[in-house]
């Protein structure tokens, strides 16, 4: 069986062709022209999916160990939001090795000063206090080489019972970060706690929300943005065990 991502049916007797690196066509066996001094593999019996897209994690630390187990599991892409500094190369080199999955870095989480995640890792926060250090920030880390940009919208206080009070950035600071990381071709991501935190006519310019605690449903806040303009943003919502969030 063949699920191709588009959103069709699932083809029950299907053919793949794979020339070089790139996968040529897709479809029913009998619609399908194979050479005659193709190399066959039989997968009858199996299911071949596209690539999943693990897109908000946290593994620099065991990248070595984690991109090869995840791509044998069928993850081929893993996005590392909120890498330190010093893992943003380590992360780029080993996402190129053959049997690793690839990996995206953020580099540290932009934030207001005293805001997520700071408190509890200094290391793994720039600090924000306006549009000169949003600024300057971004042409750091895009001096860095990231691959995208993550901002924190985020009042946790680490005490995972309250609603939180940590400050988070304006809206003139979201905006002169995603003004300058889209002059240089990088995407802005944010981690959010409560959909109310969204500023929408701004934040519909993100790539992603990675929403923790997120009250669902969430259909009202997906509605505002599709009615902004921007139908294709994909939350990314954590899941929960018990009072903890993960």
């Amino acid at each position: 069986m063949v699920i191709d991502g588009t959103g069709a049916p699932p083809i029950n007797s299907a053919a793949i062709v794979i020339t070089g690196e790139r996968i040529v066509a897709v479809g029913p066996l009998e619609a399908i022209a194979i050479l005659a001094n193709a190399t066959v593999i039989d997968a009858k019996g199996g299911t071949i999916t596209p690539g999943i897209i693990n897109s908000h994690g946290h593994f620099a630390m065991q990248a070595a160990e984690i991109l090869p187990a995840f791509l044998a599991a069928g993850v081929t892409s893993l996005g590392d939001t909120n890498s330190l500094r010093e893992d943003i190369a380590i992360l780029h080199e080993t996402g190129t090795w053959p049997n690793a999955a690839r990996s995206f870095a953020s580099g540290p989480c932009l934030t207001a000063v005293g805001g997520y995640p700071a408190p509890r890792d200094p290391a793994g926060a720039v600090k924000i206090d306006g549009p000169e250090s949003a600024r300057a920030a971004i042409d750091e880390m895009a001096s860095l080489d990231v691959d995208y940009i993550k901002i924190a919208q985020e009042p946790f206080n680490w005490n995972f019972q309250d609603p939180g009070y940590l400050p988070f950035l304006s809206a003139e600071d979201i905006a002169t970060t995603i003004d300058r990381a889209h002059a240089h071709g990088l995407r802005v991501r944010s981690h959010l706690r409560y959909g109310h935190n969204l500023i929408m006519p701004l934040m519909v310019a993100l790539i992603a929300w990675n929403i923790c605690f997120f009250p669902l449903p969430m259909t009202p806040v997906l509605k505002r943005s599709t009615k902004l303009g921007n139908s294709t943003l994909p939350p990314c919502p954590n899941l929960r065990n018990g009072s903890r969030g993960w």
